[in-house]
């Protein structure tokens, strides 16, 4: 997955926060200043894209629920950025006709706050299931496989996952804070989507899935 990386300002100045912007296959990434992952614009939900090269005033316009939202970001290099956004759009658009994925890009790491404890964290969306990691607690650290989720769903800025836990066998609820629940929700149906079409797959197919997304769970728990 290519990845170009600019840094911009939130906002119309450079009085905003620093931040670092990502432009990859699928999405722009935006980091925060500490390149912690803070939001995701997905190219299927962005709906209009404007530059203004007086101000350095990147504009992006997209679809969220039952809105549209819009993001100002100020760099030196707004125009490089805009035409490097449009070029990976354009190349996304035409991989879709044309029916080429390439290697899919599934999942990804969202930031989120437990409701229950307080603490913040990261949530992490992976071919095998989800990862959770939290800085201030060891104990808060554990990966549910994908077979032990038995539900997820959305609401507002709340990720609810439910999870059978088969030593207590029962099923344990989680619920995280995040600005991007709705990004952990579409993540998820993407990763079932994909899981779904490989069962229907070749078994040299499903060998390949496997070999490419296997060793995801433990690279995730042993990071720093």
């Amino acid at each position: 997955m290519r990845k170009h990386s600019f840094v911009v300002h939130a906002g119309t100045d450079t009085k905003g926060d620093v931040l670092f912007m990502e432009v990859c296959d699928d999405c722009v990434i935006i980091r925060s200043g500490s390149g912690a992952v803070c939001d995701r614009c997905w190219y299927e939900r962005l709906i209009n894209m404007t530059y203004c090269p007086k101000t350095k005033v990147l504009c992006l316009w997209r679809r969220l629920t039952n809105t549209t939202r819009l993001d100002k970001y100020y760099t030196k290099k707004c125009r490089e950025l805009y035409f490097c956004i449009k070029e990976s759009m354009e190349k996304a658009a035409t991989r879709q006709k044309n029916g080429i994925s390439g290697e899919p890009e599934l999942g990804g790491e969202f930031p989120i706050q437990d409701v229950k404890s307080g603490q913040g964290g990261l949530l992490q969306v992976t071919m095998e299931g989800v990862g959770l990691k939290f800085s201030q607690s060891k104990e808060l650290e554990w990966f549910i496989e994908l077979k032990d989720i038995k539900e997820y769903k959305t609401k507002k800025d709340i990720f609810m996952l439910a999870e059978y836990d088969p030593k207590r066998k029962e099923t344990v609820r989680h619920k995280f804070q995040s600005n991007m629940a709705h990004d952990i929700g579409y993540a998820m149906l993407c990763v079932f989507s994909y899981i779904a079409a490989a069962r229907s797959a070749d078994n040299h197919t499903r060998k390949e899935l496997e070999a490419r997304m296997a060793g995801r769970r433990r690279q995730f728990l042993h990071s720093p």
